[in-house]
């Protein structure tokens, strides 16, 4: 658990949903009506990651709707990227079926963020390099106030969107951690059991918070998983999109989840 974490980066996604009607019913004159609301509905599952202007809904015959967009997240991978990408899917599959479509995974591209960062800052500099010496020329350095200005708002814009958009996972995290403190200050037993599927490992920004306690790592990689071997006593960490959720939510009278991860534990 001391393993030095992957530095994280940028990366845009781009996500294409076919998305089919139930009933085979569909009106022609409601298409405008239809489209705005697959928009509407992408942008809330989707919430700030969703590039603006990215999304574009085409419709095949009168069942199906093919739905593309892309988000911008931030990861230690293109392969993290696009997992990401495929829970968020996952959990709008849901609320797609109460609205009566069906939703199916199209493709998952992840285009590297570097090269397009990287271009428009040199382009930004070129442009405040040549703002600068024609100020100087036309003595009007008091304009390069402006200058400072519009980069310290791109900046706090760039922060908002890159940045704070991912510190409130991590602030979850920690939450997970002060809440199976409480949970151990309750009861004082059993063992603490995260089972790690192979994503990032979340649960090591809980066992720096808990430097004292041991946490059991179960690899579902490596090993099986079964309920019985898990006590009453023992509190759960899983991730938030883990596939064991409903096998452990009967065995658990409590949860909480916060961040990436979700604790399961009995008074």
């Amino acid at each position: 658990m001391g393993a030095e974490l992957d530095k994280e980066r940028d990366y845009d996604v781009d996500v294409k949903l076919k998305i089919t009607f139930k009933n085979g019913e569909f009106n022609c004159l409601l298409q405008p009506e239809i489209e705005d609301g697959i928009v509407e509905f992408l942008k809330e599952i989707n919430g700030d990651y969703m590039i603006p202007e990215s999304e574009s809904i085409e419709f095949l015959g009168d069942e199906v709707v093919i739905a593309k967009y892309s988000f911008c997240c931030n990861d230690t991978s293109e392969a993290e990227a696009e997992s990401f990408a495929k829970y968020i899917v996952h959990e709008a599959d849901y609320k797609f079926k109460e609205m009566g479509y069906t939703l199916e995974e199209e493709s998952y591209h992840a285009i590297s963020f570097l090269w397009k960062a990287w271009g428009m800052g040199v382009c930004l500099i070129l442009l405040a390099a040549a703002v600068i010496t024609v100020l100087k020329k036309k003595r009007m350095e008091w304009l390069l106030a402006v200058v400072l200005l519009l980069q310290t708002a791109l900046g706090l814009q760039a922060s908002e969107h890159y940045v704070y958009i991912g510190n409130s996972y991590g602030y979850g995290d920690i939450q997970i951690a002060d809440k199976l403190k409480e949970a151990l200050e309750s009861d004082g037993t059993g063992r603490i059991i995260h089972i790690y599927e192979g994503d990032n490992p979340y649960i090591q920004q809980v066992q720096f918070r808990m430097r004292d306690i041991k946490i059991d790592i179960l690899d579902a990689g490596k090993e099986e998983i079964r309920p019985e071997d898990i006590r009453g006593n023992d509190k759960l960490i899983l991730e938030s999109g883990s596939e064991y959720r409903d096998l452990f939510e009967a065995q658990y009278e409590r949860s909480w989840e916060a961040g990436h991860l979700c604790l399961y534990y009995n008074p």
